[in-house]
């Protein structure tokens, strides 16, 4: 980081002694606070301006948002129950590399975190004896009550939003990045972060759920995370495929024109398993799409197995050759 001008707190003269030291405490306390956030928009700002590798282009975690990972999967609550680990995730920019750890984690708990963020512009800075973070209040029955669930959250409802939460507290990111300087080896800085929520807390009586997200995920993701996701449209689908395929082209420019297991890739779909089927899904997502008024009638899948997507607004040229062959 560059040298920068130390942040200094203006301290109202006082005569109590007393009162004086607790305040220089707590402008100490504060200024450092304001220095480490300093750092963490300084390096959020490094790699928004910095371009990402062709080759990446699928799976660039920046410089738009977060939900342009393969951290979320198509799975289902059984699947999810399992814990199943994934493997790390390492993706190379031209300011590094970013590495994933920790559970895969399912679309419908995709849904989730981007409730949860809808609420971020309300968030408190507080630490506890028992929590720290930035403390966000919902209601756990909104939180949890389904798209088109005309009803209240049930009790499956609300366990599976709790465990989504812990299974949050699972995935840590270590960011990689380029030290610019003169000589031939390159050197780097390193930067973990631990988790997207450090812990929270629900009382059954009054139906609160508190959830406090670590500091360093919120200053270093959150600003940008629902940049490129529409949430209107996203509450409008069911399928998970349609899901991700939003996200994924508000997220890569609305490509025009890719195969199809480039797509189901990038989408997390296993894709040893017969093109045929692969496409079966694609299209219930495309037609979800389409309803939606994402895509246009014309988008559809060839019996060569190539993707074209037609957006209603304007035309697209943009085209993205897939290094997979099926």
């Amino acid at each position: 980081m560059n040298e920068e001008t130390p942040v200094k707190i203006l301290v109202p003269e006082v005569k109590d002694r007393t009162l004086k030291e607790a305040l220089e405490r707590l402008t100490q306390t504060a200024e450092k606070r304001l220095k480490e956030q300093s750092e963490i928009l300084e390096l959020k700002q490094v790699l928004i301006k910095a371009e990402s590798k062709p080759e990446q282009q699928y799976f660039a975690f920046f410089p738009i948002e977060l939900m342009r990972t393969s951290i979320f999967f198509p799975y289902s609550d059984k699947n999810v129950a399992q814990k199943n680990l994934m493997q790390e995730i390492t993706v190379q920019h031209s300011w590094g590399e970013l590495k994933i750890k920790g559970v895969k984690l399912a679309i419908f708990q995709e849904d989730t975190l981007l409730k949860l963020l809808t609420e971020k512009e309300n968030a408190i800075e507080c630490k506890t004896d028992k929590h720290s973070g930035f403390k966000v209040t919902y209601k756990l029955s909104h939180l949890a009550k389904g798209i088109n669930q005309k009803s209240g959250a049930n009790k499956r409802d609300k366990k599976r939003t709790l465990d989504t939460l812990q299974d949050f507290q699972l995935v840590n990111f270590l960011i990689k990045r380029k030290i610019p300087s003169e000589s031939k080896k390159q050197t780097y800085e390193y930067y973990s972060v631990g988790n997207i929520i450090s812990s929270w807390h629900y009382n059954e009586d009054t139906g609160i759920l508190d959830v406090y997200f670590n500091p360093q995920f919120w200053n270093l993701f959150g600003e940008g995370m629902l940049a490129g996701i529409d949430i209107n449209k996203r509450q409008k689908l069911k399928g998970d495929c349609s899901k991700a395929l939003l996200r994924f082209i508000q997220a890569h420019k609305k490509p025009t024109q890719l195969n199809l297991y480039t797509v189901m890739q990038a989408l997390n779909y296993e894709i040893n398993q017969p093109a045929s089927k692969l496409a079966t899904i694609l299209k219930k997502g495309i037609k979800e799409l389409i309803n939606i008024g994402e895509l246009n009638k014309k988008s559809k899948i060839t019996k060569n197995y190539i993707v074209f997507l037609e957006y209603p607004e304007t035309n697209h040229t943009k085209k993205i050759n897939s290094p997979i062959r099926g």
